[in-house]
């Protein structure tokens, strides 16, 4: 009980002594199943602290132990842990068909049916696509021929999940939107506010700010009526986000330092993190760049998350390049890109490419610079991501100001104050507004 304690408070090295503990005093009264247990529960907290040498000794000593007491659906859960944990997609591939053979011969269809949901991931994230839709339908049947509507909902959440990491924002919305239908008619308040908030945060990449705020505000209802305070605190995140997008600065600011201080309370890292960018993110649109190099920093180097740290190198390099730091940016903007390469995350291949192009423009490849950010503003438009379509845009402007290209500057920027203003996006009409004025554009470009 106690090291299950520990892994709540996110301590996976206090979960492995305790469950290394748990085995010794099992095997000491012969007791063989709880030795391997306790050996399994070792081998995740291990895996969870980064040891992985050590977890798979402990692994592959709970799977024997196991294989010895005849627990076979142990041994197939095993095998489903050492798949996660394993980098080759083949090798990962043999073990989940060696668990899903294992769950099918001793009838547990509902475990088989989440094999497949996991080899399926699998290749979604390698890029077989066709492959992973295939093993998503097979999983589905399972699901519904044991009229399991609550299993069958929250793979939906995964796939959804998937289709959003890789930008697909259409299929991911229908997928959440058909899990929500079937987690309100079970009334499963959790699974309605995840739900809900993912919904929200599809919403407010389209553009579709009314949409996105009645999302969030209706998972920030549910996630009080739980006590769930990480949620609510999450909820307030992305509310002030939505408010940044309406141009509501203030109201955002409160959003985010309320949030903030929760997460910091329920050390709730991983979340802090991400106020803590969004935050900085605001003080880098009202020009505090003081306060945004302080926030981005304080998450470059602290986050153990590849895709987070990333996101915090591209507004670090972002809050320097506005400054005019070029040389300490390029640092930050190589790393983004690099971690690129190994990244799912739709929000680190934008942020990359977006502060690459950023470095171009400031390093005088002006056109380069433009021809890379007109790229982008195409790929974000066809995926649906309004938002980020109108950021790249608003740079476009600015690097062509700055460049002495008046007229071009201010015809982009007139056309996208005009779309913005269309669309309810307030906030980047407030900052084209602000760009003009503070520039002084009486003469022609060169």
């Amino acid at each position: 009980m106690r090291a299950w304690a520990w892994e709540l408070r996110g301590e996976p090295n206090e979960v492995a002594k305790y469950a290394r503990a748990a085995a010794g005093e099992a095997e000491r009264r012969g007791a063989n199943h709880l030795t391997a247990r306790a050996r399994l529960s070792e081998a995740r907290a291990l895996f969870d602290s980064g040891d992985a040498k050590a977890a798979i000794a402990a692994l592959d000593d709970a799977i024997d132990r196991f294989r010895k007491a005849e627990n076979r659906k142990e041994v197939a859960a095993a095998y489903e842990l050492k798949a996660e944990e394993e980098t080759d997609l083949d090798t990962a591939r043999q073990l989940l068909e060696i668990a899903r053979r294992i769950y099918r011969e001793g009838g547990y269809r509902n475990a088989e049916a989440w094999v497949l949901m996991n080899l399926g991931y699998r290749l979604f994230e390698n890029e077989r696509r066709d492959e992973a839709e295939t093993l998503f339908a097979e999983a589905m049947a399972l699901f519904d021929g044991l009229g399991a509507r609550e299993d069958k909902a929250a793979a939906l959440v995964n796939i959804g999940a998937s289709y959003q990491m890789q930008g697909d924002l259409s299929k991911a919305r229908a997928r959440y939107t058909e899990a929500l239908a079937v987690f309100q008619d079970l009334g499963n308040e959790l699974w309605t506010a995840m739900v809900l908030t993912n919904i929200g945060e599809i919403l407010y990449l389209a553009g579709d700010l009314d949409g996105a705020r009645r999302m969030h505000e209706e998972a920030l209802a549910v996630n009080r009526r739980l006590g769930d305070e990480a949620g609510v605190a999450y909820d307030n995140y992305r509310l002030g986000m939505v408010f940044v997008a309406r141009g509501d600065w203030g109201r955002a600011r409160q959003r985010y330092e309320g949030a903030l201080a929760s997460q910091q309370r329920l050390a709730k890292q991983a979340d802090a993190a991400e106020t803590r960018l969004a935050l900085a993110e605001l003080e880098l649109i009202e020009k505090n760049f003081a306060n945004s190099e302080k926030l981005a920093r304080q998450v470059v180097g602290a986050s153990d998350l590849a895709d987070k740290e990333a996101l915090a190198q591209v507004l670090l390099a972002r809050t320097l390049l506005a400054q005019g730091r070029m040389v300490d940016a390029r640092p930050f903007a190589e790393a983004a890109a690099d971690a690129a390469v190994e990244s799912d995350d739709q929000r680190v291949h934008f942020g990359a490419a977006f502060v690459r192009a950023r470095l171009r423009a400031a390093a005088g490849e002006v056109d380069g610079a433009l021809a890379d950010l007109a790229e982008l503003a195409t790929r974000a438009s066809a995926k649906g991501r309004l938002l980020d379509s109108f950021e790249v845009r608003l740079a476009m402007g600015e690097i062509e100001l700055d460049a002495g290209r008046i007229d071009a500057g201010r015809h982009r920027l007139a056309k996208l104050h005009d779309d913005a203003d269309a669309t309810g996006v307030q906030g980047i009409v407030r900052r084209v507004e602000k760009l003009l004025a503070g520039r002084s554009l009486a003469k022609s470009p060169a």
